[in-house]
C-alpha cells in the first residue's frame, strides 16, 4: 500500500502545473486634478493623493508627473508716445503691435525647463513633512538637469520638458558700436548676453554683397531658439513664402497649418476659402501653440482708438516629480501611501517699453533703438520664467515685416509719411506675463 501510495504521489506531482503569482498584471495611468478648482490666483497648487490610495494599487511615482497649463501672455498697453514734432506726417500700422498681420512667435521665450514655474515645494507624506519648504528650488533643479542629463536624454526628453541647455558658445559681449543697423549696445543691452535667437539660414536678398560680419550665422543662441520652437506653433503660418517661395517660382498657393489640421472633403473646403472652420484641432491634441492674436488700433489708419494689440501662448507643460526633488526619484513601489503636494507659483508679470528714433528728415525711417524694464512683478519673490529676445536679428529685406526676428517686431517701425521737424523717439508700452491656467 505504501508503494502504490508513493507512486501515485510522484505521478500527482508530475501533473501538476507549477503555479506562479502574478503580482503586476498591468500597467495604468491615473489622472487626478489639484484642489484649486482651475483658480490659481494665490500662486499655489495643492494636490493630494487620496484617491491613489484608497484604490488598492501599487504606485510609482518615480513616473508620476504634473501636466501643468501655461497661458502666457504679451500685450501692449495704449498706443506709441513720441517726442519730437511730427509736423502732421502720418504714421505707419507697423508702429503698433499687431500680431493677427506678423506672428512675433520668438520675440520672448521660456527659460531652461518648464519645472521654472515652481518656485517652493512642500510634501506631507502620510502627515509628516518629509520635503520642506525651500524657495528657489528651480535654481538648483535646473542646475542638476544640466550636470545631469545625456544628450540622448535631451534628445528624448528634452521637448517633453521644455529643456535645452545653452551652448556655452552662445554667450555674447555687447558694446556701444554699430553692426548692420542697429546699434549694439541699445538694443541688445550693454554687456553679456545669451538671448539672440539664433538663425541658422538667414535671408540675404538677392543682389545684396553679403558681409561676413553682419550675417553671422554663427553667433546666437540655439538653445532658446529649440525652446521656442516647442510653444510657438501659429495655426495661421503659412506652410509656403508666396514672396520668395523656396523653389524660386512665383504664384504658389499659400496654405495655412490651421488648413491642414482638417479634411480637405469640408464644407467649405479651407484650403481654398482660406479660412479656419470653427473649433480648435489643437485642442483636442494637447499641441502648445499660438492661441489668440488681436492687433492694436492705430491712429492714421481706418481704424482709429488706443486699441491694444494681444498674443498669447497655450502651453501643456510636463513636470517630471523626480525633476522637482530627488525624494521621488528613490521611492519604490508604494500602496496605500497619502501625498499632499503644495507647490508655490512664479506666476509672474513684467512691464517693459520699446523705443525707435526718426530723426527730422523727410520720409524718416523709423529705427529700433533701446528697451527698458520698469518693473517685474512676481508674489512670491521669485524667479520670472519668461524671457525677452534680443532683436539683434537682421535677416529681413529693407521695409520687410520683421517675421520672427526675436523681439525686434515689438519696436515700432516703419517709414513716416512726411517730414518731422523735430527729431524724437517712439515708445511702446508692453505687459507679458506667465500664468499657470487658462486665464490671464
Amino acid at each position: 500500500t505504501y508503494i502504490i501510495m508513493s507512486d501515485k504521489l510522484v505521478f500527482d506531482l508530475a501533473q501538476e502545473i507549477e503555479g506562479s503569482p502574478n503580482v503586476f498584471v498591468r500597467k495604468d495611468w491615473i489622472n487626478i486634478l489639484d484642489n484649486q478648482n482651475q483658480n490659481y490666483n494665490n500662486n499655489q497648487s495643492v494636490l493630494d493623493t487620496s484617491q491613489l490610495s484608497n484604490s488598492n494599487k501599487y504606485m510609482s511615482y518615480r513616473e508620476a508627473y504634473l501636466s501643468v497649463p501655461f497661458l502666457v501672455t504679451l500685450a501692449s498697453i495704449g498706443v506709441p508716445t513720441n517726442t519730437g514734432n511730427l509736423n502732421g506726417s502720418v504714421k505707419p500700422a507697423s508702429l503698433y503691435f499687431r500680431p493677427a498681420d506678423y506672428t512675433p512667435s520668438r520675440a520672448i521665450g521660456l527659460k531652461n525647463w518648464f519645472g521654472q514655474i515652481i518656485h517652493s515645494f512642500t510634501l506631507d507624506y502620510n502627515g509628516t513633512t518629509v520635503i520642506q519648504q525651500t524657495p528657489y528650488i528651480n535654481f538648483w533643479n535646473s542646475f542638476k538637469l544640466v550636470t545631469s542629463l545625456s544628450l540622448n536624454d535631451i534628445r528624448t526628453q528634452g521637448a517633453t520638458i521644455g529643456f535645452y541647455p545653452d551652448d556655452a558658445l552662445s554667450f555674447q559681449y555687447y558694446n556701444a558700436g554699430l553692426q548692420g543697423n542697429l546699434t549694439q549696445g541699445t538694443v541688445n543691452g550693454y554687456g553679456t548676453m545669451n538671448n539672440t535667437i539664433l538663425q541658422q539660414f538667414p535671408f540675404i536678398p538677392a543682389g545684396l554683397q553679403v558681409d561676413p560680419m553682419q550675417y553671422d550665422i554663427n553667433v546666437g543662441n540655439d538653445a532658446i531658439e529649440k525652446r521656442c520652437r516647442l510653444i510657438n506653433f501659429d495655426v495661421d503660418g503659412f506652410t509656403c513664402n508666396t514672396a520668395y517661395p523656396l523653389d524660386g517660382s512665383a504664384g504658389l498657393a499659400a496654405v495655412t497649418y490651421s488648413a491642414l489640421l482638417y479634411s480637405t472633403s469640408q464644407t467649405p473646403n479651407p484650403l481654398t476659402t482660406g479660412g479656419q472652420p470653427a473649433g480648435g484641432a489643437l485642442q483636442q491634441v494637447w499641441k502648445s501653440y499660438v492661441s489668440n492674436k488681436i492687433n492694436a488700433a492705430y491712429d492714421n489708419g481706418t481704424i482709429n482708438g488706443a486699441g491694444n494689440g494681444c498674443m498669447q501662448y497655450s502651453i501643456v507643460a510636463t513636470i517630471y516629480l523626480k525633476h522637482i526633488h530627488s525624494f521621488f526619484n528613490m521611492c519604490p513601489l508604494l500602496k496605500g501611501v497619502f501625498m499632499k503636494m503644495t507647490m508655490n507659483l512664479n506666476n509672474t508679470s513684467t512691464n517693459f517699453s520699446t523705443s525707435s528714433a526718426f530723426t527730422a528728415s523727410l520720409n524718416s525711417a523709423v529705427t529700433p533703438s533701446f528697451m527698458t524694464v520698469q518693473s517685474v512683478s512676481n508674489p512670491q519673490g521669485g524667479v520670472n520664467p519668461l524671457m525677452i529676445n534680443s532683436a539683434r536679428n537682421l535677416d529681413y529685406p529693407d521695409g520687410a515685416v520683421p517675421y520672427s526676428s526675436g523681439s525686434l517686431a515689438l519696436y515700432p517701425f516703419g517709414t513716416l509719411a512726411g517730414t518731422p521737424t523735430v527729431a524724437g523717439v517712439f515708445t511702446q508700452n508692453y505687459i507679458m506675463n506667465i500664468s499657470v491656467g487658462s486665464t490671464c
